[in-house]
């Protein structure tokens, strides 16, 4: 998706979200201003900020509802110092903004809280700004949204807090969307530094339903930050259509929760997926190429442990892995070692294409395998059958970008089984648990090919993101 496409869309979502074709527009100037007209505007207002640089706004509370708080051009406005917005109304949009090298503090302060419903956060830039987070997407708060942002180089705070927090409640299913964002060059220690790009709850809160989607986002050098780059902490959350590119030190988490669903993203020299706890995880229609650090397994399930301290937390059971593809990928681990290995696990449909080092560690005996392929020239790291692996060359071309996709006359295609266990199809987010398509939404022929694409002849294959193809339009990547 080009710039122009990602402003189109920018635009129909604010005139879709406030129900307006025209609407009164109020020029402002100052902060001062700007926050006069915020307090008595009414719905279908579009307040615009002068073009300039403001420094020390302090705090911008939006308590109306349906009003459009924008840049004059955007990225045109640029906050700094101690500035941030709090949204209690609903049906709000803030639009172009930029939010560059300033400092609100580490003590739970966040740039942008929002506590109202249905609303927008978009095309804003969040770069170098010292705060516990860019966005708190708070408790109760429920189908509110950020898209076309960039989320860049959050200062290396340790434990300062994830870029974007989504907190989750037990009675409210949130439902948060976030899409179309660049999220590039976090900085810290590594490991559990706490600096997460993205967290969707909280360890105590492994129960609420989030119904949270995180899509078609671009993800890069993330993993000094944390070694979460996406820490799902809830259940029946969705994240799928988005690039992990040269993110080596960092992996997208299952780590409590159950219900949650990985599909469609691509995994470039990045660190793939872990699935810590729960039940009732999919992992589908993934491509993994390259592996990022040594440590770090391209896909782990791992052995349940009680926290001690929380005593939170369910073992592994139920886990789906279909129809990915899994190109020269680290280690994939299966969590044998331990009391509590992970439970019905299935890989079916996969292809794995590797040519030195064992592909399977920490064997399990309750995995099972039916349906895969497996080419390369090293082991599985345990015998199998030919029921459970198929030893062809999957037969790839390799793409512009480099990236591969199966040729013409590939075993693949048209070999996939029928998938016994069924994914589970969630009611509280919109899934493709029949995998009706692949990896690109290429529609699935009803003889589905193995691996996570579709072999047809005219389409475009294997098309992971570019930084230049989200994120906000005024920024040049």
């Amino acid at each position: 998706m080009n710039k122009i496409k990602n402003t189109l869309l920018t635009i129909t979502s604010i005139l879709l979200i406030c129900n307006i074709v025209s609407a009164k527009k109020i020029k402002v100037n100052s902060i001062e201003a700007l926050k006069k007209e915020v307090d008595k505007g009414s719905k279908g207002d579009t307040i615009l900020l002068q073009n300039n640089t403001y420094k020390d706004a302090a705090l911008i509370n939006i308590n109306s509802d349906g009003v459009i708080i924008m840049a004059e051009t955007p990225g045109g406005v640029i906050f700094t110092g101690n500035t941030s917005f709090k949204i209690l109304g609903s049906n709000n949009v803030i639009s172009g903004f930029q939010f560059l090298n300033g400092d609100i503090g580490n003590d739970k302060e966040k740039i942008v809280e929002i506590n109202g419903n249905n609303n927008i956060i978009t095309q804003c830039n969040f770069f170098n700004y010292t705060s516990h987070n860019y966005i708190h997407f708070e408790e109760g708060a429920h189908h509110n949204q950020i898209s076309f942002c960039n989320l860049e180089d959050k200062p290396a705070i340790h434990n300062a807090g994830p870029a974007i927090q989504v907190t989750t409640s037990p009675t409210i299913v949130n439902h948060t969307w976030i899409h179309h964002c660049t999220f590039l060059n976090f900085n810290g220690d590594g490991g559990d530094f706490g600096n997460e790009p993205i967290r969707i709850g909280l360890g105590k809160e492994q129960n609420n339903i989030s119904g949270a989607i995180v899509e078609y986002c671009y993800f890069e050098n993330l993993g000094l930050a944390d070694n979460e780059t996406i820490s799902v902490k809830s259940t029946s959350n969705v994240i799928r259509y988005n690039t992990f590119n040269n993110n080596p030190l960092g992996q997208l988490t299952f780590r409590t929760g159950n219900k949650n669903s990985a599909y469609g993203n691509y995994f470039i020299n990045s660190g793939g997926i872990r699935i810590k706890e729960g039940e009732n995880h999919s992992v589908y229609n993934n491509y993994f190429q390259g592996k990022g650090s040594e440590k770090f397994a391209t896909l782990k399930l791992m052995n349940f442990k009680m926290n001690q301290k929380s005593n939170i937390g369910l073992p592994l059971k139920n886990i789906c892995i279909y129809n990915n593809t899994f190109y020269e990928p680290g280690a994939i681990e299966l969590g044998g070692e331990g009391a509590n290995p992970p439970d019905n696990v299935y890989f079916i449909n996969n292809i794995f294409y590797k040519k030195s080092d064992s592909l399977f560690t920490d064997y399990n005996v309750k995995v099972n395998f039916q349906n895969n392929i497996f080419f390369g020239g090293t082991s599985l790291g345990y015998k199998s059958t030919s029921i459970e692996f198929k030893n062809v060359d999957p037969l790839f071309l390799e793409n512009k970008n480099h990236t591969y996709s199966l040729s013409n006359n590939s075993p693949a295609i048209d070999n996939g089984m029928e998938l016994i266990p069924n994914l589970l199809d969630n009611p509280e987010v919109d899934d493709d648990a029949s995998l009706l398509f692949d990896i690109n939404k290429s529609k699935r022929n009803r003889k589905k090919d193995i691996g996570c694409e579709e072999f047809i002849a005219t389409s475009k294959n294997n098309n992971p993101l570019k930084k230049s193809d989200v994120g906000p339009s005024y920024l040049s990547k």
